[in-house]
């Protein structure tokens, strides 16, 4: 983001929180940074739910899932019961 290849992004989670003073993030002018509130919607309320079983039941099932950022993480993995 430093080198203006990407327009923008949001980011609402740290590997720690809060973010310290001097944080090079916090200059950064094309980055927004938002508390981690996404879950306290009233969709997320209603969704968030099924969205977590469907998830895990297409990991168990097909060793694979919509949910997961880094897919590649998950090869890492070995879950007793699973095809993958």
């Amino acid at each position: 983001m430093q080198r203006g290849r990407i327009a923008g992004a949001a980011l609402d989670v740290f590997w720690a929180e809060p973010l310290p003073p001097g944080s090079p993030l916090l200059q950064l002018d094309n980055l927004t940074i938002t508390g981690h509130l996404a879950g306290g919607t009233i969709d997320a309320f209603h969704n968030s739910g099924e969205l977590l079983v469907n998830g895990v039941l297409d990991f168990l099932i097909h060793g694979k899932t919509k949910l997961v950022v880094n897919p590649e993480s998950l090869s890492r993995r070995k879950v007793p019961g699973s095809q993958a």
